[in-house]
């Protein structure tokens, strides 16, 4: 259930603006060539204070949407930019914001899910996200083509609730929403990759969705026997998983699984293009709450010396990561 679902009664409308593609419309994500304007489409325009809900998206039709790598430019790589207040705008790309990159097949949890996906033709994909975003003079979402060849139709459905967000939803660290947004990055092989780092502040962490991709190998992603930590407060709330995958809640690497519970699940793990290996991870802490009082830092690791499931293991191969993390905070 949204988080806003939770607390908001029948004295609160909740509304929607939607933006519906029609043949001929001017509402098509245009495609972005070099040395000229980003193309981009306006999702939502919201002023005075309100709460966003639930963002709803669909792309496609898509003219020339490839195969290749042009349709998967506007599907997963296209980014998402949301202005709340009028500060600097929150970035993140549409592939790790839905948890949808590396070819993903349709899946769905209650906050969070990819409801169309052609990765064949790379033409046409439909994705959903609940997340409360609170807002006081105005909120702004929308998208932009990364794709220098090919544009999109748009359509989507972003529900809000008009007026202050309520206290009791709020309490006294959902303020402020945000996120940190690490694109791909090679990791080497045993190396850390800092993918939150709030050096002061008091909040709380709201979620993590994280991408990874290796070589295929032996079909053993061994990266994920990492030990993703929590560095909280100067030592006073600092908490370590053992495993990447014990983190994500599937006690194992998942195979045949599709893993997606509410709290946690890892959707994707799958070859991809000949010889990589994808998998793909969330966790939301609606149940457990990780709190922070003046700082907080959140780490992963590319495997861990000595783990995995041969005896002895072998160390895990350099692979590429994605990941958002998003926070609140207390002002």
């Amino acid at each position: 259930m949204s988080q806003t679902n939770y607390f908001f009664n029948e004295d609160r409308y909740r509304k929607c603006v939607a933006v519906e593609w029609t043949y001929g419309s001017p509402l098509t994500l245009p495609s972005s060539p070099p040395d000229s304007p980003p193309g981009s489409v306006q999702l939502a325009n919201l002023t005075g204070a309100g709460t966003v809900d639930l963002i709803q998206l669909g792309l496609g039709p898509f003219d020339n949407p490839g195969p290749g790598i042009a349709g998967a430019m506007v599907m997963l790589d296209s980014l998402l930019r949301i202005h709340i207040d009028g500060a600097l705008s929150l970035e993140t790309d549409l592939g790790t914001f839905f948890v949808a990159h590396c070819e993903t097949d349709v899946w769905a949890c209650d906050r969070l899910g990819v409801t169309g996906f052609n990765h064949q033709l790379w033409n046409g994909c439909s994705y959903f996200r609940r997340v409360m975003i609170p807002y006081n003079t105005g909120c702004v979402i929308e998208v932009v083509n990364k794709s220098p060849v090919t544009s999109s139709a748009v359509f989507s459905q972003v529900y809000y609730y008009e007026g202050q967000t309520p206290e009791v939803l709020t309490g006294s660290r959902r303020r402020r929403f945000g996120w940190c947004w690490t694109p791909f990055t090679p990791v080497p092989p045993l190396q850390p990759k800092v993918l939150l780092d709030i050096p002061a502040g008091r909040g709380v962490v709201d979620s993590i969705q994280l991408l990874t991709a290796g070589p295929y190998g032996d079909g053993q992603p061994r990266w994920l026997e990492g030990n993703p930590s929590f560095m909280i407060d100067n030592g006073l709330g600092d908490w370590h998983s053992g495993g990447t995958e014990d983190f994500f809640g599937t006690q194992g690497y998942g195979f045949g699984l599709h893993q997606t519970t509410d709290s946690w699940g890892m959707p994707t793990l799958k070859r991809i293009g000949g010889n990589q290996l994808c998998v793909t991870m969330y966790r939301f802490f609606d149940r457990d709450p990780v709190i922070f009082n003046q700082s907080c830092k959140f780490t992963f690791t590319n495997g861990q010396q000595g783990q995995g499931p041969e005896r002895p293991p072998p160390p895990p191969p350099q692979i590429n990561v994605a990941a958002l993390v998003t926070y609140y905070l207390d002002h």
